[in-house]
């Protein structure tokens, strides 16, 4: 089980903006796409499941998200809809360890089980931050 955290804070050091919505999409995926291997993201999502861009709720990332921020790693930015929120990184010499180039010397604590289980999850979670654009540019 992989907690969300690694997948956030990769999302925004490739991003440095995202909207919450952005997020939760991003963490869905991931978990998606790594169904039929070993490896499980620790997080439970509701929502329009087949189709996330409709809207997808997790209150896992939520409060991972929450974690982050009264940690002050990220901070609320400016975002005209009001149904979302706009969340950037506040300490970015922090967040070039989960950048895509780095993240691989930083997955190393996490318990995989197999060397095979962590390139699964690497691949799949560079191949989705690339995929999926963040809103706010």
């Amino acid at each position: 089980m992989v907690p969300p955290s690694p997948i956030i804070l990769s999302y925004l050091a490739e991003h440095k903006k995202a909207t919450r919505n952005d997020i939760t999409k991003v963490v869905y995926k991931v978990s998606s796409e790594l169904d039929g291997t070993n490896v499980r993201i620790n997080a439970v999502f509701r929502g329009h499941m087949e189709n996330p861009d409709l809207g997808i709720e997790s209150e896992t990332v939520d409060s991972e998200l929450w974690y982050w921020i009264s940690n002050r790693f990220i901070g609320e930015c400016d975002y005209p809809k009001k149904d979302d929120v706009c969340l950037e990184i506040s300490k970015p010499d922090y967040f070039e360890e989960y950048k895509l180039e780095n993240i691989r010397k930083n997955m190393k604590a996490i318990k995989w089980g197999t060397e095979d289980n962590r390139l699964d999850f690497l691949r799949i979670l560079s191949k989705i931050i690339k995929e999926i654009p963040s809103s706010v540019h």
